[in-house]
This record gives C-alpha cells, structure tokens and sequence, in this order.
C-alpha cells in the first residue's frame, strides 16, 4: 500500500514537472515571437516576426492586408514571414501606404510621415527679398532686401519648438547697406563650413567675408584672387572630416571607390544627409536616369539596403531641378520646375518621397521662384520662395505638412 503511494507521488511528481517544462517551452517560444500551428497531419512551432509602426501625427488608422488594426502608435506581433500590405489612414491627411517586410525573430520599423491633404501656405517676409541662402546646418536662413527703409542682409534663426510665423518679427540685421555698398544685391552667398561667416559676390564683382553672429558682426573686404584659395580651404575642411569618417566606415563596410570619391567631391557635398549617414547620387544608362541612395547606417534597419534606388526616369521625361535631404534623413525633396531669371511667372512642384522610393507625395504645386527648400527643425514645415505677381518681389513663405 506504501508503496502504491510512493509510485502515484512519483508519477504526480513526473507529471507536474513535465507540464510545467512544457509551459516553460511554451513561454519561451511566444516570447521568442513564434507561435504553434495545429494540422490534422503533424504539429509545428513556426517563428513570426514584429512590426512596430509609429505615424506622425499619431492616431492614425492600420490596415494590415486589408484588416483593420490598432491605431498608431502600436506594435503587431505574432506574423509570419513576408512581405505585407500596410495602409495608415488619418482623417485630413494622405494615405500613407507601403509593402512591408516582416521577418522570424525581427522587428520591423515603421516611421510613417503622413502628408496634409491641405497644406496651409503663409507668408514669412514681407519687405521683398532679393536672395535666400541656407546654412550648412539647415538652422538659419540669409537673405536680401532691397525695398526697405533699411536695405541690407537680414538672417533668420529657425526656432525648433516655436511657431514658424515668428519669423515676421524674427529677422535680425546683419549687414546693412552703405552709400557705396549695396550688401543686399548680393548675387552670390556661401556659407563657411562651421556657418560663423557668409562670404558674398556683389553685382560689380567684390566680395565680402561677413560674421553670422549678429551680435559681434564683422565685415571683411576680400580681393578677388584671393577667393578661390579660401573656398578651397573650405573645401578641404569638410574633406577631411569626411576622409576619417569614411575611413572609419570602410573598417565596417566595403564602399565602392567611385562611389567614395563621389562622397569625398565638395560638389556634392549637398547630397549628405542631415544625420551624416546617408548620400544620394545617380547612375545613367542608355534610357533612365537613376536616383540612388547610399546608407552607410551600421547595422542597416530590419529589411534596409546598403546602395538602391530610390526611383528612375526615362531620360525623355523631365528631371528634378533639385534634390535634397529632409531634416529627418529619411526622406528626401524633390523639386521640378522652371526656374529661369526671364520667367515672369516661375512655377515649381515640390514632392516629399521616402528613400526607399515609397510614398512619393506632391505637397505643392505653384509659384516657385527658387528650386532651395528648407525644412523647419521641427519637420512640420517646408520653406520656399515665391512670388503671386510679377510686379512683387520674391517672399518667403512656409507650407505646413501636418
């Protein structure tokens, strides 16, 4: 009888422990994001992945393959690998809408911009500009004004967590006009590498070195042949940082050398992104022109591609005027248009399109008097210039996207 009891504990003992492996095992794998499949044949513990999706604004509607989900921001688990349907819904904004691959054991990211259907335009100047400039930086704006009552070079510092239209008020004096020095028709501005100094082109061919901090200005008359020495100067600064960052990438990723030295070409110094990763450039053959993307990001984002394109063209169809990055570094401007000085009526279209080549989204379309756009620190707003008549001079004005 003792030792029926003995063998029922044992055997109880056997159970539990059995089950509680078991629930153990169980545990385990759901949290290692797989899940179990029943079929009448045989049973299987298959792995699933994760999609993690964040949309700006946030509260947007999920449809997964057509399924209505959770709102943003979320995660969806438990999916088996491949590629699905992902569609964020907002009331007012664009449908943003992209395949999105899903992989065992891996989380993908998802950055949602969402576009507003009715960007709002406001003015951000209004005494005329002759010219705007953006720093290296993207934090300041230099421009011209000729029909004031105090002509001359103004700057703009950009505030990133105040509103946009503090800038009608916002516009320090830089430099103003002398009797014999007429700082505001500048026809050329560059910035230094660091943003302290402008150097400016006057229509009569002198040029001028100018601090940026509009406290403690200082102007520099500089003789023409001295120019080029400096912009190389300048120049060679900005290709040395990029030769040791480079280098320093190379220990990690192997980078075509006609593609480092693009990298290294001041020419195409406008082509880095804000965040120093990412680099953009084109590849023609016979018919298309390609627009690629480089991401030196190491490690790449779950499903992300070191060298792609991000869109081509038949080279019989029009060309953007200009490309240039978003202040977040995962998207990129692009511009069309005429911008010719004789066009009385210089029309532009401005389009915001992920680096992958995904939701490429039309935000403007109208007058345009430059292809240079500029993104508020914050992304919520994109800044042009452009005129409505052609007996006014050029403004500036700022285009909400959210």
């Amino acid at each position: 009888m003792v030792k029926r009891i003995r063998q029922n504990q044992y055997l109880y003992y056997l159970v539990s422990l059995s089950l509680l492996l078991s629930i153990t095992a169980l545990v385990f794998f759901i949290a290692q994001g797989k899940r179990i499949k029943l079929t009448e044949e045989k049973f299987e513990i298959e792995g699933t992945g994760i999609i993690n999706i964040k949309s700006y604004p946030d509260g947007a509607k999920i449809l997964l393959n057509g399924q209505p989900k959770n709102a943003t921001n979320t995660t969806i688990s438990g999916l088996t690998e491949g590629k699905y349907s992902l569609d964020i819904i907002k009331e007012g904004f664009i449908t943003w809408s992209k395949q999105v691959p899903v992989f065992n054991g891996l989380v993908t990211p998802i950055d949602a911009l969402l576009i507003s259907k009715t960007p709002k335009i406001e003015p951000l100047t209004n005494v005329g500009i002759n010219m705007s400039t953006i720093a290296n930086n993207s934090a300041s704006v230099v421009f011209g004004v000729q029909q004031s009552e105090k002509p001359g070079l103004y700057l703009i510092q950009i505030p990133i967590n105040l509103p946009v239209n503090i800038f009608k008020t916002n516009a320090d004096v830089l430099i103003l006009d002398t009797a014999t020095t007429k700082y505001s028709n500048a026809t050329e501005i560059t910035w230094a590498p660091d943003d302290s100094e402008i150097l400016i082109k006057l229509s009569d061919e002198t040029y001028y070195l100018i601090s940026t901090n509009t406290l403690q200005s200082t102007t520099t008359q500089l003789v023409a042949s001295t120019i080029p020495e400096l912009i190389l100067s300048w120049q060679n600064e900005v290709k040395v940082k990029r030769e040791k960052f480079l280098e320093r990438k190379m220990k990690e990723i192997d980078i075509n050398e006609e593609i480092k030295q693009m990298m290294l070409d001041p020419k195409f110094n406008s082509h880095w992104s804000p965040d120093g990763d990412k680099f953009f450039y084109t590849a023609e053959d016979e018919k298309q022109v390609k627009y690629r993307v480089y991401n030196l990001e190491q490690p790449l984002t779950i499903g992300g591609e070191r060298d792609y394109v991000a869109f081509k063209l038949d080279k019989t169809k029009p060309q953007p005027v200009n490309m240039q990055w978003y202040i977040d570094s995962q998207h990129l401007i692009v511009v069309y248009g005429s911008f010719a000085k004789d066009n009385l009526y210089p029309t532009g279209t401005l389009y915001l399109i992920h680096m992958d080549g995904s939701n490429f989204t039309e935000i403007y379309s109208g007058q345009m008097t430059s292809p240079l756009v500029l993104a508020t620190p914050s992304g919520d707003k994109l800044i042009i210039t452009a005129k409505f008549r052609s007996d006014t001079p050029d403004e500036l004005y700022s285009i909400s996207l959210r």
